[in-house]
């Protein structure tokens, strides 16, 4: 296992397969733990794996939603190129699958719906990703599922796509795929019906001894219904899958939206009884404890649906009882057989019986016709008998209505509040993304933790019920992750600039026929390119590779007159000793983490470069400093230098040793008879 790839140290091997190696690596610049792909010995000599490998970069790299994982960088180690993605602790869905993990019908679409829209958005941009099956889709320790490796995706639009190339896995490959058709995003459907099956039933849906026969099947056999398997599914879900696994594409789904648009009526179909929330809970409760992530609660808004069309047609009786008010049945004829008593008339629902007399004894007999009666007084504690209303159908009929147009409104208000919070949580998940790409959670540690405390109580409001609450606070939290990317930036930047600043002033000394002018130019257009993808780390490292072959390219002096001899006393520092000494003074502070003591030293600090190192010194313990000076430009009352600096300290966080190296300029001035740092970064 390889100590170093790229810039990132290597802490664990995560896994093997076709395409290469995956490892766990760390990424010291911003204080994270990432997975890293590196491409296998045989795509380093196949031109056509080799190109496969980079189409997954360009795919994966080119989509950033919730649902599917992040692409930080592509780069090259060694003559073999690598992924940078981000790690995500949890369990591949083929783990859940073959652990035959007890989880409920309501998990399982959770689970499937997530990978149906990290799919969708990624069909709407003309990626589709040909291989889709459970070992590509992750569920995180938080229930989000996150789907992985665009390893045979191909841009539609690419100059890339081959027709009638075999890709993709035999078990979950669209007939279309096995024929060497073309494949459009309908090939994606399949595969994700074909998971959905095995998810639901824990066996595949076409299987076979050999590669032959699971293709006969695919292509000529329908998989065999889940109900004669045992597998208690709704209806609406079964058809749902039934229609992903046609064998025609043109009998699909004719896009991912329109199956999530079908899957999302499932919810609507489940009860809202205690009973029925109960089991949801228990279920819930008993997976998270084995150690399944859990899937998110987000489902307990359908019990107010329910709720609200019982509130509704409570109210709309309630009208109708009071217009219409209570009707006196006819007396019955005495001793008429077939016709109940009055007693028996009341005995209906929500209404005493007088069957039996309180006290005990014999019922009363039906009076003689004609004779006048009495209601008898009801004893103490003995509610009295209300006559039953006459039914008006017409009336009946306008209840019902009323409770119908009010269960109707708050159906929609409800979906509409569902759509809303769904769309906030969405656009608040791509900026929080875009801000930990910025290096935020390290260059603006209170920020972008406001935004996350944010975020989190915007979803427990949201879990409530409270969606209009969840809507405003994923507002703040989407406003505070925007702040924290656009400062993270901001200071990625102005240290770009003091470094262009000073590769400038060195590119106006050198000779542009040497060599080494050449190599300082490719490192600078290296940089412009980095920095169109906004990796701001690799800026500042082509930079300061560009000003050391600037300082090769300068020409050497050429021979002066002897000067005149000063005597020793009357020399002064040389500008490299008193940068030196003046770093020498900034390391003493550093390594003391004395912000005063670093302050009297470096001047030009302004308060967010404090915050930094005051947030860095609670963090860091045994603290090492030392300056590597790679280049140096005076200019009488200025002298401008790049650095790479090395700390070395013992992280308090990750209770582990670390070094990381950062490339630095500095802009020295005097001030009251002495050299101090006057900016930079």
């Amino acid at each position: 296992m390889p100590e170093q790839i790229g810039r990132y140290e290597i802490v664990d091997l995560l896994g093997r397969g076709a395409m290469g190696t995956v490892y766990k690596g760390f990424d010291s610049s911003l204080n994270r733990h990432i997975a890293i792909k590196v491409m296998t010995t045989n795509l380093e000599i196949d031109p056509e794996l080799r190109a496969r490998f980079f189409r997954e970069a360009q795919a994966a790299g080119s989509l950033q939603h919730p649902n599917i994982i992040t692409v930080f960088e592509l780069g090259e180690s060694e003559g073999r190129p690598y992924i940078a993605m981000e790690y995500l602790p949890g369990r591949d869905l083929d783990d859940i699958v073959a652990a035959r993990e007890p989880l409920t019908v309501v998990e399982k679409v959770d689970l499937i719906e997530q990978v149906c829209r990290g799919l969708a958005y990624a069909h709407e941009r003309g990626v589709v990703h040909r291989d889709i099956k459970p070992a590509n889709i992750r569920v995180t320790e938080m229930g989000q599922v996150k789907v992985m490796d665009f390893g045979v995706a191909h841009l539609v639009t690419s100059e890339l796509t081959q027709s009638g190339m075999l890709m993709g896995t035999p078990y979950y490959m669209a007939p279309e795929i096995i024929d060497g058709k073309t494949i459009d995003l309908r090939a994606d459907i399949f595969s994700v019906g074909a998971t959905f099956y095995e998810l639901l039933a824990y066996t595949r849906p076409f299987q076979g001894d050999d590669l032959h026969a699971i293709f006969n099947k695919i292509l000529n056999k329908d998989p065999k219904p889940l109900r004669q398997l045992g597998i208690d599914v709704p209806p609406l879900i079964e058809k749902v899958i039934d229609r992903a696994l046609a064998k025609r594409p043109a009998d699909r789904y004719a896009n991912m939206s329109s199956m999530l648009g079908d899957m999302m009526e499932f919810w609507e179909t489940i009860p809202a009884s205690a009973q029925a929330r109960a089991e949801i809970s228990s279920s819930l409760g008993r997976t998270a404890g084995k150690g399944v992530p859990s899937v998110r609660r987000r489902r307990n808004r359908k019990r107010w649906l329910a709720a609200a069309a019982t509130v509704a047609l409570v109210a709309a009786s309630a009208a109708v009882w009071r217009t219409l008010g209570p009707a006196a049945p006819a007396p019955a004829p005495a001793g008429e057989p077939g016709l109940e008593s009055p007693a028996e008339l009341g005995a209906g629902e929500g209404t005493p019986s007088t069957t039996t007399p309180p006290g005990g004894g014999e019922t009363p007999s039906p009076v003689a016709a004609g004779e006048e009666t009495k209601d008898p007084e009801p004893e103490a504690g003995t509610a009295t008998q209300e006559p039953e209303p006459a039914v008006d159908p017409a009336a009946e009929e306008a209840a019902r209505r009323e409770a119908e147009r009010r269960r109707q409104r708050a159906a929609t208000r409800l979906a509409a509040a569902r759509t809303a919070y769904n769309a906030a949580r969405n656009s608040t998940d791509q900026a929080r993304v875009a801000a930990v790409q910025a290096g935020a959670p390290n260059l603006q540690p209170s920020l972008f933790g406001r935004a996350e405390s944010a975020a989190a109580r915007a979803d427990r409001s949201a879990n409530a019920g409270s969606y209009q609450t969840a809507v405003a606070g994923l507002a703040r939290a989407r406003t505070d992750y925007d702040n924290a990317r656009r400062n993270a930036v901001g200071m990625w930047l102005a240290r770009i600039d003091s470094a262009r600043v000073a590769v400038g002033q060195l590119a106006n000394d050198a000779d542009p026929a040497s060599s080494a002018y050449a190599d300082a130019r490719s490192y600078q257009q290296s940089a412009l390119a980095a920095q169109e993808i906004n990796d701001y780390t690799e800026v500042l490292r082509y930079l300061s590779l560009a000003g050391v072959a600037y300082e090769r390219a300068v020409p050497p002096a050429e021979t002066a007159p002897e000067p005149e001899v000063t005597p020793p006393e009357e020399l002064g520092p040389t500008p490299r000793e008193i940068v030196e000494a003046t770093l020498a003074d900034l390391a003493r502070a550093i390594e003391a983490e004395d912000v005063a003591a670093l302050r009297n030293v470096w001047v030009g600090l302004n308060s967010e470069q404090i915050d930094n190192f005051s947030g860095f010194f609670q963090l860091a313990r045994d603290l090492k400093v030392e300056f590597d000076l790679r280049s140096l430009v005076s200019s009488g009352d200025y002298i401008d230098v790049t650095v790479a600096t090395t700390y070395d300290f013992y992280n308090e966080m990750d209770r582990r040793q670390m070094t990381r190296e950062v490339p630095q300029t500095f802009r020295l001035g005097a001030r009251n008879g002495r050299w101090v740092i006057l900016g930079g970064g």
